[in-house]
């Protein structure tokens, strides 16, 4: 890699230093002047990007937690070290999706998790994602988890709101196969707070026990 690159290089510097050809001894007759080419017609305008959403079964990011219990009832609440309080409904709604996760810091919410279906062509799912909210800003990071498992993430975000998706693979490359899908929601204003606090050393400050 290193040899092409200085090969590129010397042949670059080659060319800055030829000398300019001679000058011609006999006048030059100008050319014939030409019509200049016809412009190029406009590209048509590309649809704005949708704004990402920021509701899940009627849960908006930033509500609080009274609302929460609203829609949702009774809640089973866990403290998770990063500072949230990770809840879940005891009983979820109908219109519910499936592993409907509640992320609070100080009775907001900051983010929204659950799992999905996306069909048998996950590359349809995500060119749909891609046509509603414009080309991601994290595309296609790769981890490993301990059970082997690799989790493939594409990220959007917009001034308010940051919407990931994470695929979850079993098995090698070729033959692998897809575990599972989750979505993820998270509140922009919301997040920066938490970061503020987590980089000032303030200690965790969740919220949410269960009702």
């Amino acid at each position: 890699m290193k040899r092409r690159t200085w090969m590129l290089l010397a042949a670059l510097v080659a060319a800055c230093e030829q000398s300019p050809p001679p000058a011609p001894t006999t006048a030059v007759a100008p050319a014939p002047a030409q019509s200049p080419p016809p412009a190029a017609a406009p590209a048509p305008p590309q649809p704005a990007p949708e704004a990402l959403p920021r509701e899940v079964a009627g849960i908006v990011l930033g509500a609080g937690l009274a609302e929460v219990r609203t829609k949702l009832g009774a809640l089973a609440c866990r403290d998770n070290p990063q500072g949230f309080s990770v809840c879940t409904p005891k009983t979820p709604p109908a219109e519910a999706p499936n592993k409907l996760e509640v992320y609070l810091f100080h009775e907001r919410v900051v983010s929204l998790a659950y799992d999905r279906e996306v069909g048998a062509n996950v590359w349809d799912f995500l060119n749909d994602l891609n046509t509603r909210y414009g080309p991601p800003s994290l595309n296609g990071q790769r981890e490993t988890d301990k059970q082997g498992r690799t989790h493939e993430i594409y990220g959007w975000k917009d001034q308010q709101s940051i919407h990931s998706v994470r695929f979850v693979w079993q098995g090698e490359e070729a033959t692998r196969q897809l575990s599972t899908t989750t979505i993820t929601l998270w509140d922009r204003q919301g997040y920066h707070d938490w970061e503020s606090e987590r980089q000032a050393g303030k200690p965790p400050t969740p919220s949410g026990k269960p009702t």
